[in-house]
């Protein structure tokens, strides 16, 4: 990565992925906000659903469906969304959703 010319930005102000603790995840976010997995590698998914709560073939078909984030899980890192839509909860890894 090399700099360019353009606007100004804080080069270190953004984490780096994976390196966010559940007390930083939950600054950022909070219970009851409203999220949304956007398409993205099923291998890359996968991969990082593995980290906090593993993987199962329904987790692949929430992609741009809307979740409430329910809680923050201390122990695994995951952050709990319910799907109302499919009327489940879902361990997240908090770099697969985003803000609604």
């Amino acid at each position: 990565i090399t700099p360019a010319q353009g606007g100004y930005y804080y080069n270190n102000h953004q984490p780096v992925l994976g390196t966010l603790s559940t007390e930083e995840m939950e600054s950022m976010r909070s219970v009851g906000d409203l999220v949304q997995v956007p398409e993205m590698e099923v291998e890359v998914f996968q991969q990082l659903q593995e980290e906090v709560g593993g993987w199962c073939s329904e987790i692949q078909e929430i992609p741009f469906e809307i979740g409430e984030i329910k809680f923050f899980d201390r122990h695994t890192g995951g952050v709990n969304v319910y799907f109302p839509s499919r009327n489940k909860s879902f361990s997240l890894h908090p770099a697969v959703y985003s803000e609604v």
